[in-house]
Order: C-alpha cells, then sequence, then structure tokens
C-alpha cells in the first residue's frame, strides 16, 4: 500500500496545494475540543463496559473454579485483568482471602498466581502459593515459588524451611517443619546407635574399673596409715609428715576410669572372642565386641582406632546394621564433609525410611554449610522420628508396638505397626494389623493386611487360615440376609467373602445370587470366572499325569524297558508340546533303528509347533482387539 507523503514533503511538491493556514487553525481548535470532551467522555465510558465486563468475566472464573475447571477459570481471569486490571485484583482479592476459597487450594493457587502478578515483591504471598501448589503434589511449582519467595527476602525463614521441606517430600508447613527438626534433633552431634550385645556395657566396665581402682586406693592408704601410726611410735617426725602428705596426695587421685583403661578392656573382650567362632552366634558376638571397640573409640574422638574396628568388620561382611554408616561418620573426620555425605547418600538410596541415615546427613550438610540440605534431610528425619514415636530402630518400634498390643491400647499399636510394614513390609506386623483388624470389628481392613502376607508368601499358613476364617463369616451373613430375601446385601457380603478367598463353591452361590438380582452381566463373569478355574484345575491335574508319566518313561529307560518307555512318552506328547520328550523318543527310536516312528515323530512335532504359534498368534490377537476397545472405551468416558 502506498504511504501518504508527510505535510512538510507535500508542500515540497510543486503539484499540491499548500493548506490554507485558516484550515489548519480551525482543525487544530477542532482537535483541542474533541481532547477536552470527546475523547475523555469516550474513554470514560470504555472504562465503565471494561469494568463491567471484567466483573462478569472474574464471575465467569470462579463458577468454572467450582466445577474444578481450573485452566479455563485461570484464562478467564487473565482476560479480566486484561479488561480491567483494578476491578479485577479487587475481586480476586476479595476471593482470595475468603474462607469459601480456603479449602480448595487448586482455586487458591489459580487465583493467586493472578495476583502475584502484580504483587511482584510479595514474599509472603508466594509462599502462601507454594504451599497450595505442595498441596496439591506440584512439588516443581511449589519450589519455584518458595524460590521466588527466597529471592524477594533471603531471610525469610517460613519459605526456606518450606523449600526445604518440599524438596524432602515431608507434609509439614511454615513454622511446623522448624518445631518438628527442633523437637527431634536437639543438637549439631550425630546420632549414634547403641551398643551391642549390652547396651550399658560401657558403664558396667567403668563401674568395675572404678570399684577395682577404688580398692586399690583404699588398701594404699591402709598401708601408708599404718606405716604413718609406726613411725609417730618411733618419733621421725619427718617420716610421719613425708607420709601425710603422701596420703593426702593419694586422697585426691581420681579413681574415675580412662579412655585408655576402658579401651584395653573393651580389646580384651575382643581378642577373647575372637578366639571362639566356630558357630554364627559366635561370629554376632566377635562382630558385637569390636562394634563396640569401634564405636566407643569414635565416641572418645580417636578416629584411627574407629577405622580400623569399622574397615576390619565391613571386610568380614559383619552384618551390623549401622556399620557402613559409621565408618562414613568417620571419614568425615579423617578426611572431609563431601565424601562422608557420598557414602551417606550412597547407604541412604538403599535404605530411604532409616531415620539415623536421613539425620546424620542432614547434620552433615549442615557442618558442611549447606543450609538447604541440612534443613531437608533434617526435616524428612524429624517427619519420620514423630511418626515413629522418636524411636529410631524398626526393633524398638515393633517392640514397642507389642508392648501396646498386650496392654490392650490397639490404636497406637496399629499406627507403629502400620509405619513398620509400610518401611520394611514385615509379615508379623502385618498378621498383627490384621489381628487388631479383626478385635475393632474392621473385617475389610483385616483382609486387606492378610492379603499383603499372601502377596509374599502365598503359602503363608496363618494368613490363609486367617482369610479362611474372614471368608466362612461373610459367608455366614450373606446365607442370613438371603434367607430374609434380602438379595443386595447378600451379593455384597458374597462379595466381600470372595473379596478374601476366591473358592468356586462362593464363586456359584454368588452368581446364584446375581441371577436372584437378574444381573445377568455381573453373574455371567462370575459363571467365566468359574469356568477358567475349573479348566486351571483340570489343566493342573492333566500337567501332573503328563510329568508322572515322564517320570516312569525316564525310569523304564534306565531299565532298557524302551517299549515301556516309548509307551509312557508317548502318552505325555500327546497331551503337551515338549521338546525335552520328543528328544527322548528320538533317541530310542533312532537308537532302536526304527525310521518310521522317528519320521512321525519329527512330522508331529512339526504340526504341533504351528498350532501352537497359531494359538499364540490368535490369542495376542484377540487381546490386542480388547485393549483397542478399552481406550476406545476411555475415549468415551
Amino acid at each position: 500500500m502506498k504511504m501518504e507523503k508527510p505535510l512538510i514533503e507535500a508542500e515540497k511538491d510543486n503539484n499540491v496545494q499548500p493548506i490554507n493556514p485558516a484550515v489548519m487553525q480551525m482543525m487544530e481548535i477542532r482537535d483541542r475540543i474533541l481532547e477536552r470532551t470527546y475523547y475523555p467522555a469516550k474513554t470514560f465510558v470504555e472504562k465503565i463496559i471494561n469494568a463491567r465486563k471484567a466483573r462478569r468475566t472474574v464471575t465467569s472464573g470462579l463458577n468454572l473454579i467450582r466445577t474444578k475447571l481450573y485452566k479455563r477459570a485461570s484464562i478467564e481471569f487473565q482476560v479480566a485483568m486484561e479488561l480491567n486490571e483494578d476491578v479485577a485484583l479487587k475481586l480476586l482479592g476479595e476471593e482470595f482471602t475468603s474462607l469459601e476459597m480456603q479449602s480448595d487450594p487448586q482455586a487458591m493457587l489459580s487465583i493467586g498466581l493472578i495476583l502475584l502478578q502484580k504483587r511482584t515483591e510479595d514474599f509472603a504471598l508466594a509462599n502462601s502459593l507454594g504451599n497450595f501448589a505442595r498441596r496439591i503434589g506440584e512439588f516443581k511449582q511449589a519450589n519455584d515459588l518458595y524460590r521466588k519467595s527466597l529471592r524477594i527476602k533471603k531471610s525469610y525463614v517460613k519459605a526456606f524451611y518450606n523449600l526445604a521441606a518440599s524438596m524432602g517430600r515431608v507434609e509439614k508447613y511454615d513454622f511446623d517443619i522448624k518445631a518438628s527438626i527442633e523437637k527431634f534433633i536437639k543438637s549439631d552431634d550425630f546420632i549414634l546407635p547403641e551398643y551391642q550385645i549390652n547396651e550399658n556395657i560401657i558403664e558396667e566396665i567403668a563401674h568395675d574399673l572404678r570399684e577395682k581402682k577404688n580398692t586399690e586406693k583404699e588398701n594404699r592408704i591402709k598401708k601408708l596409715m599404718a606405716e604413718k601410726e609406726k613411725k609417730e611410735a618411733e618419733h621421725e617426725s619427718y617420716e610421719v609428715k613425708r607420709l601425710s602428705k603422701a596420703i593426702e596426695r593419694l586422697a585426691k587421685v581420681s579413681i574415675e576410669p580412662t579412655y585408655e583403661e576402658i579401651s584395653a578392656t573393651l580389646q580384651k573382650r575382643v581378642s577373647k572372642s575372637r578366639l571362639k567362632q566356630s558357630t554364627p552366634e559366635e561370629v554376632a558376638e566377635y562382630h558385637g565386641e569390636y562394634f563396640n571397640l569401634g564405636l566407643y573409640a569414635y565416641i572418645e574422638n580417636d578416629p584411627e582406632k574407629a577405622l580400623e574396628c569399622f574397615t576390619d568388620l565391613q571386610a568380614q561382611k559383619c552384618e551390623i546394621e549401622h556399620v557402613d554408616m559409621m565408618l562414613a561418620l568417620v571419614t568425615q573426620i579423617k578426611t572431609n564433609a563431601k565424601e562422608a555425605i557420598g557414602l551417606m547418600f550412597d547407604l541412604l538410596s538403599k535404605d530411604r525410611y532409616n531415620r539415623y541415615l536421613n539425620v546424620n546427613l542432614g547434620l552433615l550438610y549442615k557442618k558442611a554449610g549447606n543450609r538447604l540440605l541440612a534443613a531437608k534431610y533434617l526435616a524428612i528425619g524429624a517427619s519420620f522420628l514423630e511418626k515413629s514415636d522418636g524411636l529410631f530402630r524398626i526393633p524398638d518400634m515393633i517392640h514397642k508396638a507389642d508392648e501396646w498390643y498386650k496392654e490392650n491400647k490397639l490404636k497406637s499399636a496399629l499406627r507403629l505397626y502400620r509405619i513398620v510394614a509400610a518401611e520394611t513390609n514385615n509379615q508379623e506386623c502385618w498378621m498383627n494389623i490384621g489381628k487388631i483388624h479383626q478385635q475393632m470389628e474392621k473385617p475389610s481392613e483385616a483382609v486387606k493386611a492378610f492379603k499383603e502376607i499372601i502377596a509374599f508368601d502365598p503359602e503363608s499358613e496363618e494368613a490363609n487360615v486367617k482369610l479362611m476364617e474372614l471368608h466362612d463369616m461373610y459367608c455366614q451373613k450373606a446365607e442370613e440376609v438371603f434367607h430374609n430375601r434380602k438379595f443386595s446385601q447378600a451379593a455384597a457380603f458374597y462379595e466381600r467373602a470372595l473379596g478374601a478367598m476366591r473358592l468356586p463353591k462362593t464363586i456359584e452361590r454368588t452368581a446364584a445370587v446375581y441371577k436372584q438380582l437378574s444381573k445377568s452381566e455381573r453373574a455371567d463373569e462370575l459363571i467365566d470366572e468359574l469356568d477358567n478355574i475349573h479348566e486351571q484345575e483340570k489343566e493342573a491335574e492333566q500337567e501332573k499325569l503328563r510329568k508322572e508319566f515322564i517320570v516312569k518313561g525316564k525310569m523304564y529307560m534306565k531299565r532298557k524297558a524302551f517299549e515301556m518307555a516309548i509307551n509312557s512318552f508317548e502318552k505325555a506328547f500327546r497331551m503337551k508340546v515338549d521338546k525335552d520328550v520328543m528328544m527322548s523318543l528320538a533317541y530310542i527310536y533312532k537308537g532302536m533303528n526304527r525310521d518310521q516312528e522317528l519320521s512321525s515323530l519329527e512330522y508331529r512335532w512339526a504340526k504341533m509347533n504351528r498350532y501352537e504359534d497359531e494359538i499364540k498368534r490368535k490369542r495376542k490377537e484377540m487381546e490386542r482387539i480388547a485393549s483397542a476397545g478399552d481406550d476406545a472405551d476411555e475415549d468415551e468416558s
């Protein structure tokens, strides 16, 4: 498109007549009048219209939020901001502080992010939005918001601890995180394990040494006193004075055992137990004594001795849980924190719930000057300790839960058993969880607990017995309500019985109840399942018989009863494609020069393989069609 020439250029053009000055003056007057009257009026009207549109748009966005359409709501709020920023901010600010929205973190986040665009220096808002993001599982977004808050105000403690908790997936917020850490980690000293075999070993050794030294001291004082009395009788004043001072000095001598004395006693115990390692119990005792020597050396700041002990134990593949952790802590003294952190991190990657490792890793980071990672692992450790009532060791948790169980404090016991079961999959804990749920008359929860055991040990006799008890209980209830013609309740009880044990008789009975309810689809599903069970039972019986034929065939081969071996192997071969059976038959036929039978065998083998391949192909095709149908159903829904 051709551009119009500027007025100055137009004047230069000889073909264009200059504009009349009077006309130009009139145009200027008109523009000034419009600027003072029309344009302001027009802008004012547009503002009013846009303000109304902004209100409607915000209302539309809030309605979308109530229907959980958060992304579309955010778009509406953004449009409202473009129409009239002041109106949109006022309305959204009111909604953000309203009690109605507080219970919906996704809604608060959708509104708050719009507000944050304009309140760019509001560090408290950024922190609050981080909390809302964390509550809906958006940890990356939460971390970004906490970091934004800290960029605005570096000293903002809430955002710092929230970032640490978010990085560690700890479900605590603001000052609750700091309070939790301070409650369970009271100093910067590393959390050390207890002594092995006898946790009071050092106190007992110290007591024995103290008694021994005190006895020796008293005997020496008595001896000196007797000598002093003798010298007094002989009027030897110089000797009396000398002995009095010696007694005074001896009385002031401490009887407290030194590190060297206690360490020497521990070393003797190690040397004694080293000589007896013929049984696993004796090996464990030797390792325990050696561990105690290393732990005491570490506590008394003798890293060389501690390193020697823990390195030897690691080389001997000692099964004491904390050897590797203690080696990492010694490394922190001997070399540097960075290497110790690497060792501790490797250990934690294999045992993420370990409370010792989480807390000590946090303390290592703290000593290395990394405040954020220190807070992260201390927050994780504190959260685990809070769940376990401050107990560090799994055996201690189980012991405490057992005590509560015996005292009939079922809820407290259940809580600790659940923690141990979730962290270690301890089958005894799952068993106790199931039993407690039975006592609390929560059979459905009991079934879930016993099923956890079956998942790891399908042959568990105790778990299967418990599941059968629950199955029978549900069946009994189902029969009672069925006879009262309450078929829906009967079906519900039978379904729960099947959740415990899927017995053919129960499946058949459940299908019959659904037929009474005219729910043919569910009845057909159960009948199909029953048919599959019968088919599997038939296949299992057939497989058992086939294996018996194979065993007989091998026995006859050893006895060189080849005709009987052929008879047994042929029966097994006709039941299932089996290369080993085919090779045994081929070996016999070839050895007996029975070429016709060998050719027949090879033909049958090829035919059976083609049939098996075709069956597999059809099965895969059916699975593909079924999968495509499921995907289509999901798309429709």
